[in-house]
């Protein structure tokens, strides 16, 4: 029977279960401080770090003062609930995933902080986000790393060096640039976008006031922009995290004297830096905002609504902000070629040269270099690396030991000369070992399509089947609970040739006691001293960069060498396909083809491509064709004639074409698909652009 005393007894637990439920809101395992602190100690699996919550608003009023009291209150328990049991649907998650859910988070708190001003969070709170900074706030997370996403690093970082460099006058310029020739250095500004003299200014301006950290190198002194420093003055209110990553920007770095880097200024290889699985993180992050409710707090019901449009992520999922650079399918094909007939011709007595430098240099108790500096190199070499006519073990070592000696009063300039020119020789071992690692990389990355990480992470002993015929890989960007998925990929005989040799060399240094264990597969010597380098981005990329400027890649328009990057070749896989049919004389290519069958090899990359790159392959194979003037492309010059005025594709701009085929591609109203047929030689195809009429 219900009476009155009983109701009250009802509402008063169900009141004590709402504040018990708040005070859940209140705790998470990885929160080491109180709720209340101003500054929360965090610690996730083996990291320990901070928020700070005391950062300015719009109002001049710090995060932490009475008046921003519930907004302060709002950010924390978003925080906390993303671990909350109610969340993970009871899961405990590992700390991998966890990091992952509580740093997203964070990002979010940051972007809305940093943007107080724009979002008019001081005078309103949460609240006053309307659905159009909810799109506006989406289209930047989807579109940009977390540095430009969120904390506009690159924006502010621009508009810093131009305001602090605008009055600098023409003498302090000269000075500083006769001081140090370095900081004049010609590079194209891909990130900041600067004329030559804004870049000169603005690392003239850094230099002087000291915001450059040096790195000792073999080969130099590399000095690049200490970001921790400039954080103060980019960010004067402030930031909840201070380990945030902040991008590096290589156009303001300097290297005293010759640099043997790169030969050439690099032509750009990538749009905007879209983070491609990362919104997705950041709309489950914000779907948790309702919460808030329960515990009576406002939440802003706009920001929510615009991440639950579903039509409108889709569509920022379709739209890429800037297409990734597509390498001119000559250059790429050239380049396999070069690259396969470099490493069966080099790779093996590349390896064994080292391995017998090695053993040798230890019997003497000295340095791989400092045994080749006093015994002719020749005693060695195989005999197709005598024809060759290497003749040293580092050609770096021998110009730049030559520069800082002053001989014959050789300058930065000429020494870099000498050095590319003796490189391509093929003078030094070193410099070689890493083209034939860059082969590899190539070579792998064109005929698999792996991302750059999973190649890093290949082990001896682990890397292929029992079979020997599939690639063994942890797949980036999958998995759960920190576990990332293990995926297996036919692999051609050649790429696991080469794969295995390298296994074999790490094993012949483990028996000669260079090495104390087997590391990532593709790890390379070190320039001084004994071992294999650590495998990074870094050091994949200088791989390729060797590669490329040992055989000459060719210039673009403006003058800048294409380097070929791994992102790149994921495409070119998928590219492989279609060129595959259309273009003759691709040696390389129908070999690689002529042992699988062409359906069967379409259906495979139809599955493993992202459909994002498979449509933007089919968009760089039209406007291709259509700049060949192929037959199969005349009735969509229809099309583009109305829409551009002209047929004549080759005088328009290939973005701006791209982003029209993809209009009609997404629209239906053009399809790129292979037709498939029996042929004299088997099974046979060709690639059909079709075009609907409206």
């Amino acid at each position: 029977m219900r009476t009155r005393a009983t109701e009250a007894e009802r509402y008063l637990e169900a009141l004590g279960a709402l504040r018990s439920r708040n005070s859940e809101f209140r705790t998470a395992a990885w929160l080491k401080s109180s709720f209340e602190s101003d500054v929360w100690t965090t610690e996730i699996g083996s990291q320990r770090s901070e928020i700070d919550f005391r950062v300015r608003l719009s109002d001049g009023a710090l995060l932490t003062e009475r008046l921003h009291t519930e907004l302060l209150l709002c950010l924390k328990t978003f925080l906390v609930l993303q671990t909350h049991p109610d969340v993970t649907r009871g899961v405990n998650y590992a700390p991998g995933t966890m990091n992952a859910r509580v740093g997203t988070a964070v990002h979010i708190c940051e972007y809305l902080l940093i943007n107080s001003d724009e979002l008019r969070l001081a005078r309103y709170g949460l609240t006053a986000i309307t659905e159009a900074d909810g799109y506006r706030m989406l289209k930047r997370l989807a579109f940009y790393s977390s540095y430009d996403a969120v904390y506009r690093w690159t924006e502010r970082l621009s508009g810093f060096l131009k305001q602090q460099t605008r009055d600098m006058d023409r003498d302090t310029l000269s000075q500083a640039v006769v001081a140090t020739p370095e900081l004049a250095r010609k590079c194209p500004s891909e990130d900041l976008e600067f004329e030559h003299d804004e870049l000169v200014r603005a690392r003239v301006w850094l230099w002087a006031n000291g915001f450059y950290k040096s790195q000792k190198r073999a080969d130099g002194t590399a000095f690049s922009v200490d970001a921790n420093r400039l954080v103060p003055y980019l960010y004067p209110n402030g930031t909840l995290k201070s380990t945030w990553k902040k991008a590096t920007v290589s156009e303001l770095n300097v290297f005293l004297g010759p640099s043997f880097f790169r030969e050439r200024p690099g032509a750009p290889v990538r749009g905007a830096q879209r983070t491609e699985y990362a919104l997705h993180g950041y709309i489950k992050a914000l779907k948790v905002l309702p919460m808030l409710e329960r515990s009576g707090m406002p939440f802003p019901k706009m920001l929510v609504s615009a991440a639950s449009n579903r039509e409108y992520v889709r569509q920022l999922d379709m739209q890429p902000p800037g297409r990734f650079a597509t390498l001119p399918h000559d250059v790429v094909l050239t380049s396999l070629r070069r690259a396969l007939e470099f490493a069966i011709e080099f790779g093996e007595e590349l390896l064994h040269a080292y391995a017998i430098a090695v053993e040798r240099a230890s019997a003497e108790d000295t340095l791989v270099g400092a045994y080749l500096a006093a015994h002719p190199i020749d005693e060695i070499l195989g005999p197709r690396l005598r024809t060759l006519g290497t003749e040293c073990w580092s050609v770096a070592l021998q110009v730049r030991s030559k520069w800082s000696r002053g001989v014959d009063g050789i300058s930065a300039a000429e020494a870099e000369a000498e050095f590319f020119m003796r490189f391509r020789l093929g003078h030094g071992l070193h410099e070689l070992i890493y083209v034939f690692g860059g082969a590899v990389l190539l070579v792998v990355g064109a005929l698999m399509a792996r991302r750059q990480g999973e190649i890093i992470d290949l082990m001896p002993g682990e890397f292929l089947d029992k079979s020997g015929t599939r690639l063994m890989f942890a797949a980036r960007k999958s998995g759960t609970q920190g576990i990332r998925q293990s995926l297996a990929r036919p692999i051609p005989p050649i790429a696991a040739e080469f794969l295995l040799l390298l296994q074999s060399f790490q094993d012949r240094l483990i028996a000669l006691g260079a090495i104390p264990k087997r590391t990532n597969l593709l790890a390379l010597p070190k320039l001084v001293g004994y071992g294999l380098v650590d495998l990074n981005d870094g050091r994949c990329n200088m791989m390729l960069d060797r590669f490329c400027d040992f055989f000459e890649l060719p210039l673009n328009k403006d003058g800048l060498r294409y380097y070929i990057r791994q992102h790149q070749l994921r495409r070119f896989f998928a590219l492989l396909f279609f060129w595959g049919s259309s273009f003759s004389g691709l040696d390389t290519l129908r070999w690689f083809l002529g042992h699988t069958d062409p359906e069967h090899l379409y259906h495979y990359i139809s599955e493993s491509t992202p459909g994002s790159i498979l449509r933007s392959v089919k968009i760089d194979y039209i406007v291709e064709r259509a700049q060949d003037d192929a037959p199969e492309i005349r009735p969509l010059l229809d099309l583009i004639g109305k829409r551009f005025a002209t047929q004549n594709v080759r005088i328009l701009d290939s973005e701006e074409l791209g982003e029209y085929i993809e209009e009609l591609l997404l629209a239906g109203r053009v399809s790129v698909e292979p037709e498939f047929f029996q042929g004299s030689e088997g099974k046979e195809y060709r690639i059909l652009i079709t075009v609907t009429p409206l």
